[in-house]
């Protein structure tokens, strides 16, 4: 019999950036800022304490391959997918949840990795700002390219009879379901974010020094993402509540080059 396994795919909100590690953190430093064991530090309880895991256990998963990246594009995400999880884990059934982000962010191979930019980065900065300078109308081309990668995720889900529930925190959401309403979203209304109330950037009781959510922001949002599985996508419900979930994170775009 097949164990469960749940991919999770996202940007920053899917990583877990925002949960520092409370017994190490003295100042409010961002993570980028500190040095390499220190972030360190910080990084893992990130993984550790992000949504997807919560998820997991609440939906009676056995693993959690978390690909969450800070600062992602919707595009990196999916190269991620393919790559690292397609024709892979034949043991298991597979179950995806993509929260996409704002559709604006691009992204591109670079030798064996993926990069990717967004307006306020500090990356690439050059690529965005001929970018936004060059295409005639950023909003509606953006989501063009949010539909088209959507598509491509609903057909290698299908093909590979994985499951698939996407959702977004971005308030893009609106105008994307006008354009493509996909049979796979979880939720018509709001973006997941506006439905679980934590949207305010300056609400400390979910929020972290640099903005993300903090631990407590993830449990709500993994919450609310089990509410409305139970309403809309009860497949995902594979089992009963576990403590036991094993968990991975593999988001890094840049794997470890061969030696």
């Amino acid at each position: 019999m097949k164990k469960n396994l749940l991919v999770t795919l996202g940007c920053s909100f899917t990583e877990g950036v925002g949960c520092y590690n409370p017994n190490h953190f003295h100042n409010n430093k961002f993570h980028w800022d500190m040095d390499e064991e220190e972030a360190k530090i910080h990084t893992q309880h990130f993984h550790k304490c992000s949504w997807p895991n919560s998820v997991g256990r609440q939906l009676g998963f056995d693993n959690v391959l978390n690909l969450g990246f800070g600062g992602s594009a919707n595009s990196e995400h999916v190269k991620k997918f393919i790559s690292r999880v397609v024709g892979k884990y034949k043991d298991f059934n597979i179950y995806v949840i993509w929260l996409m982000t704002e559709p604006v962010r691009i992204s591109f191979y670079d030798g064996g990795g993926i990069v990717s930019t967004l307006p306020n980065g500090t990356y690439n900065r050059n690529l965005m700002e001929g970018y936004l300078k060059d295409v005639q109308d950023v909003e509606l081309g953006s989501l063009n390219e949010q539909v088209f990668y959507i598509k491509v995720m609903e057909q290698v889900c299908q093909n590979n009879d994985y499951k698939l529930i996407l959702e977004s925190w971005a308030n893009t959401k609106k105008n994307l379901l006008k354009i493509y309403n996909s049979n796979y979203i979880l939720h018509q209304g709001d973006n997941i974010f506006k439905r679980a109330n934590i949207e305010a950037l300056d609400n400390r009781e979910f929020r972290s020094h640099c903005l993300h959510l903090n631990e407590n922001g993830n449990q709500i949002l993994a919450n609310k993402f089990v509410e409305d599985i139970k309403l809309n996508k009860p497949e995902f419900i594979v089992g009963p509540i576990s403590t036991k979930v094993k968990w991975m994170w593999d988001g890094n775009p840049r794997p470890p080059k061969l030696l």
